[in-house]
């Protein structure tokens, strides 16, 4: 997939160019970019994402203080999470191995997610930032797949990409490594002995189409439609809709 930008310390870097709606029109634009945490970006990293004008952080407080993005010297920066600090998130962050017996469930995640009453504010207000911003914008979370996945399908529902196409690029996170699948896999194994235990972690590291299809589900099921969604929960009026994909579809 050669929408992966060749970036070492963010290989869950990629933007939507060529991606195709439903009018069969394409996304022109790399402005649009989804990623994973930037902690570790080095100076050829940084290069590579010299044009980004914004980037959004939606991870939570406690996540940003361990591993702060290396961006602010290149762009704005708003951290603004998807979760308040009240609701459990879907990454590990701090959490000791002492507390994974206590991992939630991870459709039910995704469900909270879209349909939490403070979740759609942020949301929301992600989308008045991706949809107002002067220039390249790029989100991310920790691994790229679930709070960043959520807000790339979004991002596409808007633009009428159809669900298939907009899965396909949710699932192409699997395409990445992650080191920190590997190194929670071996921690757990060796503490616990355990490979139940071990296994249950995996979800955290992966994207399942059942994780995306909770969310989607969710939404078809409370507001009829995932139009109605954006309009009535996100604000995204049918004027905001067709300036986007004037801006993005060719």
């Amino acid at each position: 997939m050669d929408r992966f930008y060749d970036i070492k310390h963010a290989k869950n870097t990629r933007d939507f160019y060529g991606l195709e709606n439903r009018e069969g029109k394409t996304i022109k634009t790399h402005d649009y970019v989804r990623s994973c945490t930037l902690d570790k970006l080095k100076k050829k990293d940084i290069e590579k994402l010299k044009n980004i004008k914004l980037v959004i952080d939606l991870r939570d407080a406690d996540e940003v203080e361990e591993k702060p993005d290396k961006v602010k010297d290149f762009t704005v920066y708003k951290n603004m999470p998807v979760f308040s600090e009240t609701t459990v998130g879907v990454s590990l962050g701090t959490k000791s191995i002492s507390t994974l017996d206590q991992l939630p469930d991870m459709c039910e995640i995704y469900r909270n997610m879209v349909l939490g009453e403070d979740s759609i504010e942020h949301i929301s207000n992600i989308f008045n930032e991706i949809v107002n911003a002067d220039g390249a914008v790029l989100w991310h979370c920790s691994e790229g797949k679930d709070r960043c996945g959520v807000i790339s399908a979004l991002f596409l529902s808007i633009l009428d990409v159809p669900y298939e196409t907009i899965m396909e690029d949710y699932m192409a996170t699997n395409l990445v490594p992650s080191k920190n699948k590997a190194r929670y896999y071996k921690l757990i194994l060796l503490a616990t002995r355990d490979k139940r235990k071990a296994d249950a972690i995996l979800p955290f590291f992966e994207a399942r189409e059942e994780f995306l299809n909770a969310a989607f589900d969710g939404i078809n099921e409370k507001y009829g439609s995932v139009d109605i969604y954006l309009r009535d929960a996100i604000g995204i009026t049918s004027e905001i809709k067709e300036a986007l994909k004037a801006k993005c579809l060719e």
